[in-house]
């Protein structure tokens, strides 16, 4: 990611890499692997989407082509006391297309842009069968911990932006292991601690 003094300065290059098995399919199909991604909370905003043609043999680690995000298409990730945690909603997956034509891959590049394609179902555009996927959240972020001009100390910076930690220990607080199960009960007592660290003002904490 590098980033400039402004938003318009920003840009992030991504690139996608998943290893994949490869199924049967018939000889003449081709496989295209793709990622595609868009802000989590921009619902009608179309996806950026990369694509590869995949080799048959077997298990392959796939890269995709670089995605470069500009300006208004990329949104930074930040920590509370700095802005907003803007998230990005990703999709791995890989189509089987019957026939390997260019129109039919820009077909394809459409569909999977487009804010209505459905990847719960398994048919895709050109009569391809979308063979499976996966779905996860992804944030954009520069990290460095360099020497502080002044103090001569560390100091941290989250794209390029000096951050004054407030951190502290986060001790086991269920020594009885009553909510270590997972489950609902679970997820409601860790999101309730987590949010009264956040509600303190800490942004980083050291579980022990």
């Amino acid at each position: 990611v590098e980033v400039g003094p402004g938003d318009a300065a920003h840009s992030a290059s991504l690139q996608g890499e998943f290893l994949v098995h490869l199924p049967a399919a018939p000889p003449q199909s081709l496989l295209v692997g793709f990622l595609r991604m868009r802000p989590e909370e921009a619902e009608d905003q179309p996806f950026l989407v990369s694509r590869a043609g995949l080799d048959r043999a077997g298990s392959a680690e796939v890269t995709l082509p670089v995605l470069t995000l500009r300006g208004t298409q990329l949104r930074l990730w930040w920590p509370h006391s700095l802005g907003q945690p803007a998230r990005y909603s990703c999709q791995l997956g890989v189509v089987a297309l019957p026939s390997p034509s260019p129109a039919c891959l820009e077909e394809v590049s459409a569909w999977l842009a487009s804010p209505s394609a459905d990847l719960t179902m398994s048919a895709a555009p050109c009569e391809g069968v979308l063979l499976d996927w996966l779905s996860l959240a992804a944030g954009v972020r520069t990290v460095q911990l360099q020497q502080h001009p002044a103090t001569q100390g560390p100091a941290l910076q989250i794209n390029e932006q000096l951050l004054f930690v407030a951190g502290g220990n986060w001790i086991a607080s269920d020594q009885l292991l009553r909510f270590s199960g997972g489950g609902e009960r679970s997820r409601e007592r860790y999101s309730a601690e987590v949010g009264l660290l956040r509600a303190a003002g800490l942004n980083m904490v050291r579980v022990r």
